[in-house]
């Protein structure tokens, strides 16, 4: 029980994180008051989630990882929206070229694991509901056993 709190807890204070990011996109603020640290905190998300990626990835990936997966996609979708904002709304908080491009390259990473937490999710789905599904033969000799 105290895992699944501090799990929660984990992704509830990960969420936060990222909303402070695309929050920043909004704000005129100084970039040699804050530039450094928003960078420093969207490479501390960047290594978060594939952090909890890998620690996925490690288990067996089925139908008991699909609600991880939701939750990684949900918050890896989150966090590219953020790095979009910053990017096209308040590009003065990375004065320096290489920050910009940084920025993008993890961009980018992201929009690729979106793509592929999507397709792995669907497998899994589609996988779960051939699990599920019953022929009309495994229908027919269930009832024939209930009688």
């Amino acid at each position: 029980m105290r895992e699944a709190i501090q799990s929660s807890d984990n992704l509830f204070y990960l969420m936060e994180l990222i909303k402070t990011v695309s929050i920043a996109s909004e704000l005129n603020m100084d970039n040699h008051l804050f530039g450094e640290k928003i960078l420093q905190d969207i490479l501390f998300i960047d290594n978060l989630l594939s952090s909890l990626t890998n620690q996925i990835e490690k288990n067996k990936i089925n139908h008991t990882t699909l609600p991880h997966l939701r939750v990684l996609l949900k918050s890896r979708a989150a966090y590219k929206d953020a790095l979009e904002e910053v990017t096209q709304e308040n590009r003065s908080l990375f004065p320096e070229k290489n920050q910009i491009e940084l920025i993008l390259s993890i961009l980018n990473a992201q929009d690729k694991r979106v793509t592929e937490l999507i397709a792995l999710m669907s497998e899994i789905e589609k996988i779960n509901l051939d699990e599920v599904f019953i022929t009309n033969e495994e229908m027919s000799i269930l009832l024939e056993e209930e009688n």
